[in-house]
């Protein structure tokens, strides 16, 4: 869920490893700094929790205006984590709650032309609801999970992170799934969002969703 090149010109990967004998997740690093020839990995970023969808999963990595890196970890914990990067994904070292309600699904982050960020995911619940639908599911995790997905929301930030715009809901689909975005800036101002897993409510593979939005509707200079 996340590969960027830095303005440093290094190569960056943020990717889960599954710790088997902790039966959860951990989130790293690899970056290259001859165009991918050789790797290297960073430290391990351990949120605990055990069963196969807990702990530190399906990082997404972006490039703050400052320099630093900036991961959004997705997890079972009813919000994202972050970590923050000062040595282009060498170390994580400052890592902690985002804030960013989710439910258990990955989001995507980048930073526009227009020097924001954008991130796209699905929140922790149905939009108006005050209920949060969990499951239970053998194995899943060490506690009861959100898995709504039937929203996917967008939101910006003009801060590096520190603070971002009131989500919006970009599209539904009523009891199935729109999840594992992707966003991609066509041009200046013009986003591109797919989804990877787009699920009818009865659990049959939908068409791909495609949304082409403008940053302009959703923040202003």
């Amino acid at each position: 869920m996340g590969l960027i090149q830095t303005s440093q010109g290094a190569v960056v990967a943020s990717v889960e490893h599954l710790a088997a004998d902790e039966a959860r997740w951990m989130a790293c690093s690899f970056y290259s700094e001859d165009d991918g020839r050789t790797w290297k990995r960073s430290n391990w970023i351990d949120l605990g929790g055990r069963g196969h969808h807990d702990g530190a999963i399906e990082p997404t990595v972006t490039e703050l205006s400052d320099g630093r890196l900036l991961m959004l970890i997705r997890t079972t914990l009813d919000q994202f984590w972050k970590a923050y990067s000062s040595d282009g994904g060498r170390s994580w070292r400052e890592i902690g709650p985002s804030g960013l309600d989710a439910s258990s699904a990955p989001g995507w982050v980048r930073r526009l032309q227009s020097g924001r960020l954008v991130f796209v995911w699905n929140r922790l619940k149905p939009e108006g609801q005050t209920e949060v639908p969990r499951f239970e599911r053998a194995g899943f995790s060490a506690r009861y999970a959100s898995m709504h997905r039937a929203e996917l929301s967008i939101a910006f930030s003009q801060d590096d992170g520190q603070s971002w715009t009131q989500p919006v809901v970009i599209a539904r689909q009523p009891g199935g799934q729109l999840a594992y975005p992707y966003v991609h800036e066509r041009e200046p101002g013009l986003l591109w969002v797919f989804t990877r897993y787009t699920w009818y409510k009865d659990g049959k593979p939908a068409p791909p969703l495609g949304v082409a939005l403008r940053e302009a509707d959703f923040v202003s200079d």
